[in-house]
């Protein structure tokens, strides 16, 4: 009796496929799809241009302003870091270098000189070798 219990039992975990035939498993592509779906594309990296630094050198000779721009990683872009006010602009450049994960474009001075007392609005404009343009938001600089 035993054993036509444990007969039954085991009879009822077995599945509609023929006795050793395996279930059918989906395979997968070598870029690791499945048959009949599309790959995810990547989403493209936001293309910003950021300024760390504007302030008046300790010594007040000269302001300094530094910056890096997101979404692009390359040698050769040009920086251009523009300082405004009221009409008088003042520009700076500088050649962007590839980094880890942006690219810089470095730090420039600007002899205090060029630059009359006042309130000033530094932005960075960087030109890719794509020829894309990304401008950051401006950002105050105090000139004493």
């Amino acid at each position: 009796m035993a054993a036509l219990s444990l007969s039954l039992l085991l009879s009822a975990c077995t599945s509609d496929s023929p006795a050793g035939s395996p279930e059918p498993t989906p395979t997968s592509d070598s870029a690791g799809q499945t048959p009949g779906t599309k790959p995810t594309p990547e989403p493209e990296p936001s293309k910003d241009a950021t300024i760390v630094v504007a302030a008046v050198d300790t010594d007040g000779l000269h302001a300094t302003v530094s910056g890096f721009v997101t979404g692009f990683i390359e040698d050769g872009g040009s920086c251009e870091f523009l300082f405004s006010n009221n009409g008088t602009d003042v520009s700076a450049k500088s050649t962007g270098l590839a980094d880890r994960m942006s690219t810089s474009c470095g730090a420039v001075s600007v002899p205090i000189a060029d630059l009359h007392k006042g309130s000033w609005t530094v932005t960075l404009n960087y030109s890719s070798l794509s020829s894309d343009l990304v401008t950051s938001d401006p950002v105050n600089l105090e000139i004493p």
